[in-house]
């Protein structure tokens, strides 16, 4: 009896999805709301389980002209049309490169290839609402690349 419960608890603990909480580098994480006192694994961060919750916290930044993504989604990190992949930015949470993100070898600042049922979620809407010509605030994330405007064409 003991066994079977045991089998059972290790299956069930096995279909649940993952969280991760990602920063610039690892350790107890202070800040945020989402983020602030959980465990954090260092960026790049490579999502390998299926329906997995990923919470980008403070600021996740790069100088390297063409660097790699910061958080990539492959296959099995897919999730599914019940219990989509979650990349959530938390308050305050940005991804930059004072260079540029190559879109062409790398991927980008968040790479989705070959992944399907994916959720990016920046949190609270923000920039210019053009209907009251009022700011709606800040954002609860953004990704920003302050290399557009050179002579490349990366976004």
């Amino acid at each position: 009896m003991k066994r079977l419960l045991l089998t059972i608890l290790l299956l069930c603990g096995s279909a649940l999805a993952t969280t991760r909480y990602v920063a610039q580098s690892a350790g107890t994480f202070s800040g945020g709301t989402a983020c602030n006192g959980q465990t954090a694994v260092a960026a790049p961060y490579t999502v390998t389980s299926a329906s997995a919750t990923v919470y980008v916290c403070g600021t996740i930044s790069s100088s390297t002209a063409g660097a790699g993504p910061k958080i990539t989604v492959g296959s099995s990190g897919s999730g599914t049309s019940g219990s989509p992949t979650e990349i959530i930015f938390d308050t305050g949470a940005s991804i930059t490169n004072s260079a540029y993100w190559s879109s062409s070898s790398s991927g980008g600042a968040i790479n989705l290839a070959g992944a399907s049922w994916v959720i990016v979620d920046g949190g609270t809407p923000c920039g210019w609402n053009v209907a009251t010509n009022t700011s709606e605030g800040t954002c609860n994330g953004y990704i920003q690349n302050t290399g557009n405007g050179d002579s490349l064409t990366y976004q």
